[in-house]
């Protein structure tokens, strides 16, 4: 028996074997995140400074190929979801949860998109679409929620190049996903991080710069997202990129070596273990660049932090809509604003960051405001 084969055997069997007794069982301290490896199986890996150690499988491999990995707590504790055909032919994906011993189907596709690319945290959970210009209209780039048994679409854009393949949220459920200036077919340069709440609202664009060739995985740990690199990235082979978001900077770190051991094949053929998405639990936190808060002189808010009522100054004759958000994207007030003095009440809101959308013709912009204690 080929010593190659015999290996890649015994690695399949200890896996598979781990994975029946941890039942899918998952770890959300501090540097624990998961893979999906090329295999089908969902692989526990772990981030210690500049060094990743590769664990067991906890997951078997399903019956026909995943795609996305995504952590999440829709009820019952937190679940590994994934979307896939199962033994059926579906073009279109469905989302599947992994239920202690095997993939299951949770909800149908009603779209007709493959579901490509998934990420979560807490009770929120989210499929990316990455549209392609040259596939037609309607391939948008979109990305899902899922409520309850259903999704519903809260982003759709077809002037956004989305050139990393996967979506990750922090704690409030916003949705972090990187852009190019240009269709990965012609660049495969990231350009923007960009921050969407639970709602659809853009909250905060970063520029940010790397190569996003054969990105395939993001997860989150406290203010980094770690971006996984396979090895056809000619800058990064095999790494995860570490982009630490601090104010209104998003900085790009050196890169972390990934695990890539053989798995399998031949003598002068082996068959490494690659990664299609990466997923993580640990916390994280929420952060919005003040680059994107709109500071024009023409329209005044005050105080900040508040306390009761937030006062609006226009000091020239505009006329525009003003929409106050919390933070996870739920609108709480919205009204016309023309030029004057107004006002918003906010004594009856609980303590945090808020969010002032200032709507001008199709442009928006956002003003960041503390509310304190009553």
């Amino acid at each position: 028996m080929n010593a190659r084969f015999l290996l890649h055997l015994l690695f399949t069997i200890f896996m598979c074997l781990y994975s029946l007794f941890s039942k899918g069982q998952i770890n959300c301290n501090k540097g624990q995140f998961y893979g999906l490896g090329s295999d089908g199986i969902t692989y526990s890996l772990s981030l210690s400074g500049s060094n990743v150690t590769l664990g067991p499988g906890v997951t078997f491999a399903a019956s026909s190929s995943r795609y996305g990995l995504a952590i999440a707590d829709l009820g019952g504790g937190n679940a590994f979801y994934s979307s896939g055909a199962l033994l059926t032919a579906s073009s279109n994906y469905d989302v599947l949860t992994y239920a202690g011993t095997s993939w299951s189907s949770l909800i149908t596709n009603p779209y007709p998109n493959i579901l490509n690319n998934a990420g979560g945290k807490g009770n929120y959970l989210y499929y990316h679409l990455i549209g392609i210009p040259s596939f037609g209209s309607n391939f948008k780039n979109r990305i899902y929620r899922v409520n309850g048994t259903s999704l519903s679409t809260i982003y759709s854009d077809t002037t956004v190049f989305m050139q990393v393949a996967d979506i990750v949220a922090d704690n409030n459920g916003n949705v972090y996903f990187f852009s190019g200036d240009s269709s990965m077919d012609l660049s495969t340069q990231v350009s923007h991080l960009h921050v969407i709440s639970p709602a659809g609202t853009m909250l905060a664009t970063y520029p940010v710069s790397f190569d996003g060739d054969n990105a395939y995985g993001v997860f989150m740990e406290d203010s980094t997202l770690y971006v996984g690199l396979g090895q056809s990235n000619l800058t990064h082979p095999n790494s995860l990129l570490p982009i630490t978001l601090s104010g209104s900077t998003a900085t790009v770190g050196a890169a972390i070596p990934m695990p890539h051991p053989v798995i399998g094949g031949t003598i002068g053929s082996p068959v490494y273990l690659n990664f299609s998405d990466l997923a993580s639990c640990s916390n994280t936190a929420v952060v919005l660049a003040s680059h994107n808060i709109a500071s024009n002189p023409e329209i005044e808010f005050y105080p900040n932090p508040v306390n009761d009522n937030l006062q609006i100054r226009v000091n020239k004759d505009l006329q525009f809509t003003c929409k106050l958000y919390d933070i996870s994207g739920r609108l709480i007030q919205s009204q016309k604003i023309h030029s004057g003095h107004h006002y918003m009440d906010m004594h009856a809101l609980e303590e945090g960051i808020y969010l002032i959308e200032i709507q001008t013709g199709s442009n928006s912009y956002f003003k960041k405001i503390t509310k304190s204690s009553k």
